[in-house]
């Protein structure tokens, strides 16, 4: 999944602002609202929408979405391991009701939400490969043993 959400977080990286939409229920109007979220920064939601878009599980002709639990908490392992940056940005909101019980928030709605950033190491591939080689040496080595082995083996 890691390497799955660096690709994403990749792709993120040319695009200078970012629209999120979904349907919430208000209960103080009792009504479905059709929400617009626009950011400059990616933001949890936007980022598990995206990620199950763009990698849905398929078994037995049933799509599965991951669950934004399990997305949540392995961007904050990436955080830990200095791969994200999680920060508060400002965005703007707008909320139309698909029906009549409710009044449209047509105005600009400023609110706060994370933001998702990459670093430098999260950023390049090289420095992300040396990332994980200094996580763990000892798998390394007996990769590289195994690779002369084999390639050893393909020779003689």
């Amino acid at each position: 999944m890691r390497n799955k959400l660096i690709a994403l977080l990749r792709s993120f990286e040319n695009e200078s602002s970012f629209k999120n939409h979904y349907i919430e229920f208000l209960e103080e109007y009792w009504c479905d609202y059709s929400v617009e979220e626009h950011l400059d920064f990616p933001d949890y939601r936007f980022v598990i929408k995206s990620y199950n878009d763009k990698y849905p599980i398929s078994r037995k002709g049933i799509t599965y979405a991951i669950s934004s639990n399990s997305i949540s908490a392995e961007l904050r392992r990436m955080e830990a391991d200095g791969l994200v940056m999680i920060g508060v940005q400002n965005g703007i909101k707008y909320a139309t009701t698909a029906s009549n019980q409710g009044p449209d928030f047509d105005e600009d709605i400023t609110f706060a939400s994370e933001s998702i950033v990459l670093t430098t190491k999260g950023k390049s591939n090289w420095k992300y490969f040396l990332y994980k080689v200094t996580q763990d040496p000892v798998a390394l080595a007996i990769s590289i043993v195994a690779l002369v082995i084999s390639i050893f083996a393909i020779f003689v």
